[in-house]
């Protein structure tokens, strides 16, 4: 047995302070068996495929930095056989496969692809634009509520000034390397949705769908956007979030107002308050006196003066609450069984099956979500069911941030190439392909076309002083580009 498997109780005659490496190996303790021999390289290199491999485990699945997965094959390196590859060298390989996936030849498929585009904005004035898609035929196996290992990047392109013309030409290269493309799901920003209009004048057949959950979020801000009550309550819940961020009580402090798309974080906001009033009636003071340190009379005062303000507000909670359960139906609607003809109906039928007294204003924005619901899914072909969510990309751009948050420059830079390595499973014969096929020279010159200068570059020109900024600036001093520990 391995001595790295989980075990509580040591081999026979196993010296666990022996710095001699043992005869079992990490692979030992994969979830999978390696497809090559741990001492088997890719051509013309000294690190074997099992090296690259776990180096990739270490980076995109734990997630890794590169400096901190590069120690830790030093700490293993009086147990394992794997070397100690530098951190520098980590971020070579990665970015070599990255810029392979992102080029490499894909299946023309009768059936077309379906893709998902959307901007990733870092800080500074570019956006990345992103296409992923997947096969249609894959679309009924893989569900419509898509992960991300279901999805291939197809094309990662930084624009300097995003507009309906850049997007457009990035799609004709989408096109161009799947052959065909049935589906665009986006969330109808503008310089998207032009550029998918102009992709349809030369392809009237390609259908253009709005991501249901933006459409729906977009529906409640018209519904919301004018309501000065619903105005009120945001304004009394950040006061009130400042108030107790800072106190004993920050643990009833209402969700953080998100600045962009705060309409798709109502749920939160609702679920918070009417939490908070169903406590208040069970008048638990003397458990609260206890959590804030004051007596219960004290923190029935407390909540008064902190959180008092809520009962105000009971009714037209309650009336919000619909109106996101409504948002609600439809999601599970689109995002369980996809977006067709039927789907309009099929919500219809769940809405009425939960409701009975109504107010005018509800029933109004439920006939709302129908028929924009319906005006989708007419644009899905008869008996045929497509992608109605953007959700996968939205995920994925999550993912991606969680790994470059701590990126020096701050801007987006060749980083950007991790993009493809998430949502693939790399194989020893992937890795072997991609090393023959690129190297750094092709991941520079890519960098050169696609990123331009970095902010460390144009901080150099700056100062005009380069080799005072590359002292300040040496590895022990900077972190490198790429994903952190998390």
């Amino acid at each position: 047995m391995s001595p790295f498997c989980l075990s509580t109780t040591p081999e026979p005659g196993l010296d666990l302070l022996s710095t001699r490496p043992p005869s079992s190996d990490l692979s030992d303790c994969l979830p999978f068996r390696p497809l090559v021999d741990r001492a088997d390289r890719p051509p013309n290199h000294s690190y074997s495929y099992l090296t690259i491999v776990i180096s990739l485990v270490f980076i995109i699945r734990v997630p890794l930095g590169f400096r901190a997965a590069a120690r830790l094959f030093v700490c293993l390196a009086p147990l394992l056989a794997l070397g100690q590859p530098a951190f520098t060298t980590l971020r070579t390989w990665l970015l070599r496969i990255g810029l392979f996936l992102l080029q490499r030849p894909l299946p023309l498929l009768a059936h077309g692809w379906i893709l998902i585009v959307d901007h990733t904005v870092q800080l500074g004035q570019r956006k990345c634009f992103v296409v992923v898609g997947l096969p249609a035929s894959e679309l009924p196996r893989a569900g419509y509520r898509l992960p991300q290992t279901a999805v291939t990047v197809l094309l990662v392109e930084v624009m300097a000034h995003a507009n309906k013309s850049q997007v457009y030409l990035a799609l004709q290269q989408a096109w161009q390397r799947v052959g065909t493309i049935v589906q665009v799901v986006s969330d109808h920003g503008a310089d998207v949705l032009g550029g998918v209009r102009l992709l349809q004048a030369d392809h009237p057949a390609l259908i253009a769908t709005y991501d249901v959950r933006h459409m729906l979020a977009c529906l409640l801000k018209a519904e919301l956007g004018s309501d000065p009550r619903w105005t009120s309550f945001l304004e009394k819940c950040g006061a009130t979030l400042a108030r107790l961020q800072q106190t004993a009580g920050n643990f009833l402090k209402p969700p953080k107002l998100r600045l962009k798309a705060r309409y798709m974080s109502v749920e939160q906001h609702l679920r918070w308050a009417q939490q908070v009033l169903a406590w208040e009636a069970t008048g638990a003071w003397e458990k609260l006196g206890a959590l804030v340190d004051k007596s219960a009379t004290q923190a029935e005062q407390w909540f008064e003066q902190q959180l008092g303000w809520l009962r105000e507000y009971r009714h037209e909670l309650s009336e919000y609450r619909l109106l996101m359960d409504i948002v609600e139906l439809a999601l599970k609607e689109v995002l369980g069984r996809g977006l067709s003809r039927q789907s309009a109906g099929r919500f219809w039928v769940l809405w009425q099956g939960q409701t009975s007294s109504l107010s005018l204003r509800v029933a109004r924005f439920a006939e709302q979500v129908r028929a924009h619901v319906q005006a989708e899914g007419e644009k899905v072909p008869p008996g045929q069911t497509l992608l109605g969510s953007s959700d996968v990309i939205e995920s994925l751009f999550g993912t991606f941030k969680e790994r470059i948050k701590d990126h020096p420059g701050g801007e987006l830079g060749s980083s950007v190439l991790l993009l493809p390595l998430l949502t693939q499973t790399i194989s020893p014969e992937t890795i072997q392909e991609a090393f023959q096929t690129v190297n750094m020279s092709d991941v520079n010159a890519w960098a050169q076309k696609n990123l331009g200068e970095t902010p460390q570059t144009r901080k150099r020109k700056l100062f005009n002083s380069t080799e005072t900024q590359d002292r300040a600036e040496t590895p022990d001093n900077v972190p490198e580009e790429g994903p952190k520990v998390a």
